[in-house]
């Protein structure tokens, strides 16, 4: 025998409004029913079961451990600055190339997990007095 499908809708049907407010009330209903099955307690020794499966060398388990702790996205090294994956875009600034300004901003921006440079900034001298 098959799978028997959750109710609801079949995903390539059209979806009423009606349809989709009762599909909303079921799955709040299913994680209400998930989080009230589940204690504080039951959490901890989950974690602390996948701990111990990590230290022993589970693979899948260290992902778990990795994610949790959400240190599962990459790092990575541009100019000896180590730089998070996974990075907001800064907003632009007209600030001068090489100006203690620019340099400012940039501090900032890895202060605040942004990229460090961006392709909206200013990156000429034009009206800039020597």
């Amino acid at each position: 025998m098959g799978k028997k499908r959750a109710p609801g809708p079949k995903v390539t049907e059209l979806i009423t409004t009606e349809q989709l407010a009762e599909e909303a009330t079921w799955q709040h209903k299913l994680r209400a029913a998930a989080f009230n099955g589940i204690s504080e307690q039951d959490v901890t020794e989950i974690v602390q079961n996948a701990v111990q499966r990590a230290k022993e060398g589970d693979p899948k388990a260290v992902n778990f451990v990795m994610k949790m702790l959400g240190a599962d996205r990459p790092i990575t090294v541009n100019n000896h600055l180590y730089v998070d994956g996974e990075k907001r875009d800064p907003k632009p600034t007209e600030a001068v190339p090489g100006s203690e300004e620019k340099l400012e901003e940039m501090r900032r921006r890895v202060t605040n997990g942004e990229r460090v440079f961006d392709g909206r900034d200013r990156i000429g001298y034009e009206g800039v007095e020597r």
